[in-house]
């Protein structure tokens, strides 16, 4: 029979119940968490953030309510904000500004509120469209080719119809290797 003996000096039970090393999760990372998730950090700069390895976010994601909560909390509220500005420059919108106006001795005598329109954009519309539509856009995407004839030929040309002298240095060049290729194969030029 084999005994094994532990060391039950080195094990540790930190506030957890576990043994092992005390998490370094405090309830006061929440807010920064919902913060750079509003941001769109991913887990692993949430990591380099809290100068972590990206399994210790993945532990406190799942081990924390709080820490996932206040995760999610920022990444819908970021996600909402991008929805919304790429629904604007879908739909386009308008906007205004307040323009003051000074008389000739530099007082200010008044203001004009100016709105402009601004115009969806196409780009956004397209990539709304092939997103929330699949079935009906993404084909506006492809062009599509259709060929027809007989495309299997081979074409040689003899080397003495070529003028020469009227070819570029490499050209010349090139001309003479498919030459000397075209004598090792048989095919003459």
């Amino acid at each position: 029979m084999v005994r094994t003996s532990f060391n039950l000096k080195r094990t540790r039970f930190p506030d957890n119940g576990h043994p092992g090393r005390k998490s370094k999760f405090l309830p006061d990372m929440l807010w920064q968490v919902e913060c750079l998730a509003r941001l769109g950090a991913t887990n692993d700069i949430i990591a380099k953030f809290f100068q972590v390895n990206p399994t210790t976010v993945e532990v406190w994601l799942r081990d924390n309510p709080e820490f996932y909560a206040a995760r999610k909390r920022g990444g819908i509220e970021a996600d909402s904000k991008a929805v919304n500005a790429l629904w604007k420059n879908v739909t386009g919108y308008e906007t205004t500004r307040t323009e003051e106006i000074y008389n000739e001795e530099g007082n200010l005598v008044g203001k004009k509120v100016i709105t402009s329109e601004v115009r969806g954009d196409i780009t956004a519309q397209i990539f709304w469209l092939t997103n929330r539509q699949p079935d009906y856009w993404r084909h506006m995407n492809r062009i599509q080719h259709e060929h027809s004839g007989d495309i299997n030929h081979a074409h040689y040309h003899k080397i003495q119809d070529i003028p020469v002298d009227e070819l570029s240095k490499e050209a010349q060049k090139m001309l003479f290797e498919i030459n000397m290729k075209q004598l090792a194969d048989g095919r003459g030029n």
